[in-house]
């Protein structure tokens, strides 16, 4: 079997894990975020079998295992000076690697990621896969 038909099959399998996990991802960071006192929103989604096996396709150094961005969290504030006391709070709970700020590309005047997505390893909490979650702060 070659690898993207592993891939697909294994998603077809393993799927309703990584949803279970986007759930309870999505429950942790709200109670984490309730501390905040501003408004956010959060949303998490296992990837659509559809989507994995494009990746598998266009990423040809990609297997199953090692795909990122199986689990995406996507949090969501007004204002940019929200995002490093969310990403503050969130650093105590989980690490992940560095964010590379997008500020100066986007400018004042548009809607979009100002940082791009992040791949966190927990610290504390069991993932699926070591590389499943992907995270994006948006305003």
């Amino acid at each position: 079997m070659d690898r993207v038909e592993d891939g697909r099959t294994r998603w077809q399998n393993e799927r309703p894990k990584y949803e279970a996990f986007a759930k309870l991802l999505r429950e942790r960071f709200l109670a984490l975020l309730k501390r905040v006192g501003f408004y956010h929103d959060v949303t998490a989604r296992a990837k659509d079998l559809d989507s994995l096996v494009k990746k598998l396709l266009k990423k040809e150094e990609h297997t199953f295992e090692s795909l990122p961005d199986k689990v995406g969290l996507r949090v969501v504030v007004r204002y940019v000076s929200d995002l490093d006391p969310v990403l503050e709070l969130l650093s105590k709970a989980f690490s992940y690697g560095k964010i590379e700020d997008k500020l100066e590309t986007l400018g004042t005047d548009a809607f979009g990621y100002l940082r791009p997505p992040a791949t966190i390893t927990f610290t504390s909490t069991p993932a699926p896969s070591e590389r499943a979650l992907s995270f994006r702060a948006k305003r």
